[in-house]
């Protein structure tokens, strides 16, 4: 156990390290496991991919795969396409943890930087045997001390960051034209159908990044032009989109 204390001193640090990690790698894969479970469950076909369509099992137990990538699933277990499906939920999890943890790590910084004075947690009559160190009560307060200055960092302040004399500088960048690859499938999962405007409004945007590939093709006029007409059956696109989910909107407080 992480807080039981060892016999020797300092030659049983190594066996209790090994301890803290055989206990937290199990930790970490049931919580792996835990929300694989929520995107994806197949023994009882719930889950958050279920929920929003991404895979469906229909009456007989068939398996149909409405949204995610079939080269990127047969990559994973060929033939197999559910348990590909889990395969994939893993991925995405455990990227995702990753992830989250490289976002803390940059603007948190290493946890090591947080942590109490060891001594401090020592046992009172052998405060020189490391081995009874309260790792469990350095471990809380470490991670207390992180939660204080997350608190600080999203307080508010009376002084805006880079800034002097009451002035400061602000860039602005704007957003590429671009639409993502599954925009037809994302439309029809949430509207119901994909009309003549959303099929404008995407066909637009697909022929300006073709050109914008070729960056010599483009003059500045054609550029202009190119997303004037883009942003008009954007919008004729969203309005009709609005409509849509209006008629969703009534359709649904009706029944």
């Amino acid at each position: 156990m992480i807080n039981k204390g060892l016999d020797k001193g300092e030659e049983n640090i190594a066996t209790k390290r090994q301890d803290i990690r055989e206990i937290a790698k199990q930790y970490l894969a049931d919580l792996i496991k835990e929300k694989v479970k929520d995107k994806v469950n197949f023994d009882n076909n719930t889950g958050e991919w279920f929920d929003n369509n991404f895979i469906s099992v229909d009456e007989k137990g068939n398996f149909e795969n409405n949204f995610l990538d079939d080269s990127y699933l047969n990559s994973k277990v060929k033939g197999f396409p559910k348990e590909s499906v889990e395969v994939a939920a893993y991925d995405f999890v455990i990227n995702n943890m990753l992830v989250q943890n490289n976002v803390y790590q940059m603007i948190a910084g290493d946890t090591a930087l947080y942590s109490e004075n060891p001594s401090k947690f020592a046992d009172k009559k052998e405060p020189k045997n490391i081995s009874k160190i309260d790792f469990v009560g350095l471990a809380k307060k470490t991670a207390e001390n992180i939660d204080k200055r997350m608190a600080m960092l999203i307080a508010p302040g009376n002084k805006l960051a880079n800034s002097l004399h009451e002035k400061y500088l602000q860039i602005m960048v704007n957003d590429p034209v671009t639409i993502t690859s599954t925009s037809r499938q994302l439309i029809k999962q949430y509207y119901g159908e994909v009309t003549r405007e959303n099929e404008q409004a995407i066909a637009a945007i697909e022929e300006f990044e073709e050109k914008a590939e070729k960056a010599k093709e483009i003059t500045e006029d054609e550029l202009h032009t190119l997303e004037k007409d883009i942003q008009k059956v954007t919008d004729d696109s969203v309005k009709n989109i609005d409509k849509l989910a209006a008629t969703k909107e009534k359709e649904l407080l009706e029944v």
